[in-house]
């Protein structure tokens, strides 16, 4: 009973780095699909929202199997229960990574380049967030995790504003390009959700690892 059991946990435990590593490919692409104005390879980012959704319910159906057959207790339901949500966490980056790959191609000036150029440190810092997760779960290191996320996140953010007003003083000045005005608008949006359903991934590993119910923000 114990071997199968240690069977389905290290199962879970490979598929959610499977994941991590897809979601990180998708910061990787969308990066690439915005610098370039691409459209032509958001197609990329399409198949990668595709195999996290697969990988996420591959953990689904892992993990609830393993509750029905082993009903695990403490820590090992903990673990359980908190990997099927950053799981979840993680399929939904991939799906507004996507989601904002359509938004492309941008048609831009030279104050909407620069706009753009905002965007893609914001990308970075969600990219550096989710590091900070990946490792963290293959350490089970959550020293100050909480801080790290936190003041990541916080730059997303206010990233976030200022973008948002450099929009608005746009729309005020010269409306010319008023539908990438709005495609970048929702897009930052989702880059600032993104950002917190991260610090959510934190929450859940220490969760996992020490049983705190912790809000980072």
């Amino acid at each position: 009973m114990m071997k199968g059991l240690l069977d389905k946990i290290d199962f879970i435990e490979r598929k959610l780095r499977e994941l991590f590593s897809t979601t990180r490919q998708g910061f990787v692409e969308l990066r690439k699909v915005m610098e370039e104005n691409n459209p032509n390879l958001v197609k990329k980012l399409e198949e990668i929202e595709k195999k996290s959704d697969e990988i996420n319910l591959l953990i689904f159906r892992t993990a609830a199997d393993t509750i029905a057959l082993y009903a695990p207790v403490a820590h090992t339901m903990r673990y359980i229960l908190g990997t099927m949500q950053i799981s979840s966490f993680c399929e939904r980056v991939c799906d507004l990574i996507y989601e904002i790959g359509e938004f492309i191609p941008f048609e831009l000036d030279e104050d909407l380049e620069k706009i753009r150029e905002e965007m893609l440190s914001m990308i970075d810092n969600l990219h550096k967030m989710l590091e900070i997760i990946e490792t963290a779960f293959e350490k089970h290191e959550i020293d100050k995790i909480d801080e790290k996320l936190t003041e990541l996140d916080t730059k997303v953010d206010n990233k976030y504003n200022e973008i948002k007003e450099q929009l608005a003083k746009y729309v005020a000045k010269k409306c010319t390009k008023a539908r990438t005005v709005f495609d970048m608008l929702l897009s930052i949006r989702y880059l600032e959700r993104i950002g917190d359903i991260i610090a959510k991934m934190g929450a859940r590993l220490i969760f996992i690892e020490e049983n705190r119910i912790v809000f980072i923000k």
